[in-house]
């Protein structure tokens, strides 16, 4: 049987081989027809997809809802427990992973990328779960795409090259010659032309060696793009003409409209305006037509820019932001810095220089978010080592400040306690001393006027003192966040996922960390000892120790992990001379990208996950990272979940919440939370689990930093 809407990727395009269906009214009505007068679930599905697969141009909402059908027809049959044994299961999961692929294309398709990479990463959960080879490499080589668009390069090629091993493994050339096609656009991409050259030219020889026309053009675009960047003008015109020949006689419409924007692009380059526009022009129209966002977007800045040649600066301004309008819609890094460097050159050209110097903000911004950001969270750590030790001066002055102030009243008492002995003392000596009692309160009176001076003016430098440590502190807590991980990078990794993160003060002693490190993604919880700036302090610490471990000493089991971020804090502490007993809890989960395996340790912390419709507990290991007198190694533990099960990490001070009937909140309570609201998507919980806390903490205070992560693997 072969895999359904058999997806794969030439360079940046989606090759359809459906199960040999011709798109005609015929073979429509026939699957209309097959469809009413089924009387079994799987004739249903299979006809349901194909009829989907024929019409998916024309009708794609039409052909989305049907695969959307059959993905709930499989799941219905899925959930009555089939045997493994038993040819229906393995048919529901195949063809309940082929219409997920497919939805995932229509949305990609119409720009929705982030949904479209939760469709494929299901699909590409079950293809696994089955063994289908030919399936796993057409879903990981949409998922590299969408990654390549987004402009993560790393997973990109992780994914290609694991498509490329399979396809290689299962003999499947045509297969093979859209990953080396796709492989080669990354090298072209990154800048290396030369590498990128070679993979193009072997896609081409494989295509020719099996007649694949639609390959074939798509090689020969990549070919021509490439002599257009080494400057060979007229080789890359020849390839662009031969690839639009090719992409016209199978009726590719958007091949068709990729190789007329190249063409127009090199009459451009030959300062034939009036030919490159004309091309242009007919390629949006096409592009307009078929729907294609990312199409539409090039060829609108294709436009832009060359009006700007002719000086028609205001309808060069008019295309350039629609083509922004479409790339930031799109969220894609590369079309969004295209769109504003020729906006960029438009604005200059009108004078508008305050407009052009945000689209060069804007320009840099998509280049570094292109670029890795590790530097800069080294920067950023060092500079809240800095923040913090100018903190530390400003509480010693506070404390030599308190001090003062405590002498004072002191002093102060001491000589109220003389002034009543002297007073008494007048009392029973006479008038003679009743005087002399007299000019001593006068005396004793203007010291207390002084001191009193002298107390408020103490009592105001503390205040500013105070105000400058708030004012330091507040700033830390940016550059706490700063190096937190971005929401948005852990959303992408796991599209269903959530985080909760509530520092008690200003800046917290929990913290959460997660780093991707080839094909495993790590992602923790964790709570130091204290909260505050000596919680943040210690987390500082910490955190750095646990990217040491993974980074330079290159471990990757969880268990081991945790042993080394031991031996690390142990070391930092132990050189400052001091007993320092500071540590921290931790909840460490390991995610195989590729296999979805979950490996996970903790240290105080557990790990909860929803399986079987019950709420699993992992215990973690009851010892610390830190100072211990009963240390031994950490555990790794291998869970064994279903797909799509749903994992929480998290610290003590959610359980620990005091309400406003003076109760606890504990673990039983949270426990019963997490399974209330089971069946709700991950940006839900999150809500759920919010409005929850505040309601049962009401106005009371916040005893504890929270810290939740929620994903569905």
């Amino acid at each position: 049987m072969t895999y359904i809407l058999r997806l794969t990727l030439i360079s940046i395009y989606f090759l359809f081989i459906n199960f040999k269906l011709k798109a005609q009214d015929k073979t429509i009505d026939s699957l209309k027809r097959a469809i009413k007068t089924s009387k079994h679930d799987t004739i249903t599905v299979k006809t349901s997809i194909s009829l989907g697969e024929v019409i998916y141009q024309s009708e794609p909402d039409k052909a989305t809802e049907l695969w959307k059908f059959s993905v709930r027809l499989c799941e219905k049959n899925l959930a009555k427990n089939l045997s493994d044994k038993d040819p229906c299961k393995a048919f529901y999961l195949k063809y309940q992973a082929g219409a997920l692929n497919n939805i995932g294309f229509i949305i990609d398709y119409h720009g929705d990328t982030p949904t479209a990479l939760i469709y494929y990463h299901k699909s590409l959960n079950i293809l696994k779960k089955i063994n289908d080879k030919d399936g796993i490499a057409t879903a990981s080589n949409n998922i590299g795409y969408i990654y390549k668009n987004q402009g993560d390069i790393s997973k990109a090629l992780d994914f290609y090259h694991y498509s490329l091993k399979i396809r290689e493994e299962i003999k499947d050339d045509k297969g093979v010659a859209n990953s080396l096609n796709n492989i080669g656009f990354i090298y072209d991409n990154q800048g290396d032309i030369d590498k990128a050259f070679e993979y193009f030219e072997r896609s081409l020889k494989i295509q020719e060696t099996i007649n694949d026309k639609k390959g074939i053009a798509s090689s020969l675009n990549n070919i021509g793009s490439i002599y257009k960047k080494k400057s060979q003008i007229n080789e890359s015109l020849a390839y662009f003409t031969r690839s639009l020949k090719v992409m016209t006689e199978i009726n590719d419409k958007k091949g068709i409209a990729k190789s007329m924007n190249n063409i127009g692009d090199i009459y451009l380059i030959k300062s034939e305006i009036d030919k490159a526009l004309d091309y242009f022009q007919k390629s949006l129209k096409i592009r307009e037509e078929i729907i294609d966002k990312q199409g539409i977007a090039n060829s609108l800045n294709s436009i832009a820019s060359t009006l700007l040649k002719k000086g028609a600066f205001k309808e060069a301004q008019s295309f350039a932001e629609r083509s922004l309008k479409v790339a930031k819609e799109l969220g894609f890094p590369e079309h969004i810095k295209s769109s504003a460097m020729t906006l960029k050159s438009i604005y200059k050209n009108q004078n508008k220089f305050d407009l052009a110097f945000k689209m060069f903000e804007l320009e840099m911004q998509m280049q570094d978010s292109l670029k890795n950001t590790e530097t800069k969270k080294a920067s950023i750590s060092k500079q809240f080592q800095y923040e913090y030790d100018k903190k530390n001066a400003a509480d010693s002055v506070m404390n030599a400040q308190k001090q003062k102030i405590e002498k004072a009243h002191l002093f102060a008492k001491d000589e109220q306690l003389k002034h009543g002995r002297t007073q008494r003392f007048a009392l029973g000596g006479g008038l003679i001393l009743v005087l002399i009692f007299s000019f001593i309160m006068y005396k004793r009176f203007k010291i207390s006027q002084n001191q009193k001076i002298i107390i408020e003016k103490q009592k105001d430098e503390v205040e500013y003192q105070k105000k400058e440590i708030i004012d330091s502190i507040t700033y830390a807590k940016r550059l706490q966040k700063a190096i937190l991980p971005h929401r948005i990078e852990i959303l992408e990794t796991i599209p269903q996922s959530f985080v909760i993160y509530l520092p008690k003060d200003i800046v917290a002693g929990d913290f959460y960390w997660a780093e991707t490190i080839n094909e495993y993604y790590y992602i923790a919880v964790a709570d130091c000892t204290g909260h505050g700036v000596p919680g943040a302090m210690v987390s500082m610490v910490c955190s750095n120790a646990m990217n040491r471990t993974i980074n330079e000493f290159k471990l990757t089991e969880t268990g081991e992990i945790l042993d080394k971020v031991r031996d690390l804090v142990l070391n930092t502490f132990i050189r400052s001379g001091d007993d320092i007993q500071d540590g921290m809890d931790i909840s460490l989960c390991r995610i195989n990208k590729l296999t979805k395996e979950i490996q996970w340790s903790g240290a105080n912390n557990p790990l909860w996950y929803f399986n079987n419709n019950q709420l699993q507990e992992i215990k973690a290991d009851k010892q610390p990272i830190g100072k211990y007198d009963y240390a031994k190694p950490f555990t790794t533990h291998r869970v064994i979940a279903d797909l799509n099960t749903n994992f929480y990490l998290f610290t003590d001070g959610f359980s620990d919440q005091f309400g406003i009937t003076d109760k606890k909140m504990t673990k039983k309570r949270f426990k019963d939370l997490i399974i209330s609201i089971q069946g709700n998507d991950m940006a839900n919980q999150k809500q759920l689990i919010e409005n929850y806390f505040e309601k049962w903490k009401g106005e009371t205070e916040q005893v504890d930093d929270v810290c939740i992560i929620g994903l569905t693997i």
